[in-house]
């Protein structure tokens, strides 16, 4: 006790230990010296400062689960909301946590580590900005400090990710989003377009596996708790001591909006946390996702304390099997018996650390016994000699999923192979292919027939490919595609390929491109600028000896742009506005949903019906080349396509009354045709800046 400011200056520590809580309102300030620590405890709700969350269970209300201020440390926590199951949260706007600030707390001091959170969107209103999210910082009335959310699983929300902040002059430092899987089931996309300043995001990554939360033993049968957050059905192998059985996990429902007037679908029906049990009480259980031929391990346990190893049956595995197998025996063959006969033989397969998580199927105290977290990697041997034997077994390094429905493996010979159907993921700098890291071991590549889009940045700088094949289910091969690919020498491509983004093939030394298809049919492709190696090359014709089917164009994000118009953004790069009445308007501190994947863009479609392009709504779509502006609209608002720089052909009505200033500024027009007569078109308003319009080759059509 400090007597002359009369503060007790000895730190309290108050824990409560399986407990079970509804909701908690703790002080704001971090005025107090006592934190409070909750270790395996259930919580509806908790807001509040001081306070140190292990091992517990959020949620199971329309509230936001955790709304913290100063001093929360949240650990190997569990996230789950069920908001629409009740009639009072019809329309709530629930988070899994949301970071808003007061008046006199600002938000610092936060870190969320290894957690897990299953939040269903739930959307209040027809805009997209009133969505729900995982994690929200969402800075209202301070500003924060000293945020980081870290090695968490997230799966679900209108956007899975919020950060942002409503005031302009509020101060964020220090905001950290670092290794997050994200889920399917996000209503609109992964992150909120419009990112507040100072907020660093690295390693955000699409969930490509299963995930295994708890293991455990019970009256002779194993359970295993599962969960499939990706968009596929996935295969769940259970590998014990005296059996292996393989299940069928449904994909995770995307885009699902459960408020209550729409619930068709309710949150116990998604594929979290399902109990898959074994007739086994064995020793060690290992979990892997078998998706696709593909084997990944997502679990070990080890029930004995004893290392375990696992080869595949020459049955199902071939001679990949034989050699694992017989390089197994050779480590035996050196071991003494006592320590032959403490050996299991497992296979070698990457291990993911998953979160740990309370088992919340049995009982919402969600107490789980210590053994059912022992997580060991299952390669890690006591014996180094194994690390030899591991030398011989060419199996696979890398595997996962790289689209929707699209997916990779890299051998131990350097051959990454890409597999599926649809459109592969778009990269970038920030979020980086899955294989980047070692694109100097990659010596080989294969994409497989069923691809349809290749993704932006996809395979940049893998220097040691010398050719390749892009299969006739391609038909758009997206920009840096294969940047920096600076020993590719030979291609081949398809009639089937409608474009190619700038910088596809930046870099790459082509002495020839072998084409299926006609000249015209060659000239007829889109490709963007920065591709001389693939223009200058030899080319040969060749005629193609197949019928191609319509690749499919699935819908990657969707909301409403306007109050009765919505977008929707396509794997073949299309924005689609569709509906009736003025889309919004846009600027620079709200940006348009859509503006983060401009670069992905190729085209712009509007229906008949929409009467006002918002201000900045196709800012800086730098691959768009060609727009129709149906006859329904009267108004483009000022900077509408600003920074359009590929955009060469414009087609407009007679009932545009009026072009706002800037609203095509920077877009190179060489034709405009019109639709009505030179009277009508010199009756249009043209605000400043829009030179090109006016100076192009207009055509007056009728």
């Amino acid at each position: 006790f400090n007597a002359d400011t009369g503060e007790n200056t000895n730190p309290i520590n108050i824990v409560f230990n399986n407990c079970k809580f509804g909701i908690i309102n703790a002080s704001r300030q971090n005025t107090s010296n006592i934190t409070y620590i909750y270790n395996n405890c259930t919580i509806t709700k908790f807001a509040g400062s001081n306070s140190t969350f292990n091992r517990c269970l959020f949620g199971n209300s329309y509230w936001d689960c955790i709304n913290p201020f100063q001093n929360i440390t949240v650990k190997e926590c569990y996230f789950r909301n069920l908001a629409s199951n009740d009639t009072n949260g019809d329309g709530k706007h629930s988070d899994g946590t949301q970071m808003y600030g007061h008046a006199d707390t600002k938000v610092e001091n936060v870190l969320f580590s290894g957690c897990r959170f299953e939040i269903p969107a739930v959307q209040t209103t027809i805009s997209s900005a009133a969505v729900n999210s995982c994690v929200s910082v969402a800075l209202e009335y301070n500003g924060a400090s000293n945020i980081r959310i870290e090695n968490c699983i997230l799966n679900g929300g209108g956007y899975s990710i919020y950060a942002s902040k409503k005031k302009q002059e509020l101060e964020l430092n220090n905001i950290f989003f670092d290794n997050l899987k994200i889920g399917n089931a996000k209503l609109f996309g992964t992150v909120y377009p419009k990112i507040a300043d100072n907020i660093v995001m690295t390693d955000i990554i699409d969930q490509d596996s299963l995930y295994v939360s708890s293991v455990w033993n019970d009256g002779g049968k194993t359970h295993v708790i599962v969960s499939n957050d990706t968009g596929v059905d996935r295969v769940l192998r259970v590998v014990t001591g005296n059996s292996s059985k393989d299940f069928t996990i449904k994909a995770c429902l995307g885009g699902n909006d459960l408020r209550y007037s729409n619930f068709d679908t309710p949150f116990e029906d998604f594929p979290f946390d399902l109990d898959i049990s074994v007739d086994a009480n064995a020793d060690y259980v290992l979990c892997l996702d078998v998706t696709d031929g593909t084997s990944k391990q997502i679990r070990y346990v080890s029930f004995d304390g004893k290392p375990t190893y696992y080869a595949f049956e020459e049955t199902n595995e071939g001679s990949f099997a034989a050699l694992a197998r017989s390089a197994a025996l050779d480590l035996e063959a050196d071991l003494t018996k006592e320590e032959s006969d403490d050996l299991t033989v497992v296979d070698p397969i990457e291990s993911f650390d998953t979160a740990v998580v309370p088992d919340t199927t049995t009982d919402d105290s969600a107490m789980v016994s210590d053994t059912v977290f022992n997580n060991q990697d299952v390669i890690a041997a006591t014996d180094d000699r194994y690390e030899a034997a591991n030398d011989y077994i060419p199996g696979l390094v890398m595997s996962g999923s790289c689209g929707v429905s699209a997916f990779y493996t890299l051998d131990e010979s350097g051959k990454l192979t890409i597999s599926g159907s649809g459109a592969m993921t778009d990269y970038n700098s920030a979020k980086t292919a899955p294989w980047y890291d070692v694109a100097n071991l990659i010596v080989s590549l294969e994409i497989e027939d069923g691809i349809t889009v290749i993704g932006a940045q996809a395979f940049r700088k893998i220097v040691n490919i010398t050719e390749l094949a892009i299969p006739e289910s391609v038909y758009s091969i997206r920009s840096n595609a294969f940047i920096g690919c600076s020993g590719l020498q030979y291609i081949t491509l398809y009639n089937t390929v409608t474009d190619i983004g700038n910088f596809a093939f930046n870099g790459a030394k082509f002495v020839e491109c072998t084409y299926y298809g006609t000249e015209a049919e060659w000239n007829s492709i889109s490709i963007g600028k920065n591709n001389d190696a693939l223009l200058s090359c030899k080319r040969i014709y060749q005629s193609p000896s197949f019928e191609v089917e319509q690749p499919l164009d699935e819908v990657l994000m969707h909301g409403y742009c306007g109050k009765s118009v919505t977008y929707s953004i396509t794997s073949g790069g299309r924005l689609v506005i569709e509906g009736s009445g003025d889309m919004y308007d846009y600027n620079s501190a709200k940006l348009a949903p859509w503006f983060d994947y401009a670069y992905m863009i190729t085209s712009i479609e509007l229906s008949e019906g929409i009467t006002k392009i918002g201000s900045q709504a196709f800012r800086k779509m730098t691959n768009v080349q060609s727009v129709v502006i149906p006859s329904t609209v009267t108004t483009i608002n000022g900077n509408a396509f600003i920074g359009c720089s590929g955009l060469n052909y414009v087609t407009m009505y007679s009932g545009v009354s009026s072009i706002g200033n800037y609203a095509f500024n920077g877009a190179p027009i060489v034709d405009c045709t019109y639709y009505g007569t030179e009277e009508d078109w010199g009756r249009i308003e043209i605000g400043k800046n829009n030179d090109s319009l006016l100076n192009c080759n207009r055509i007056f059509a009728y």
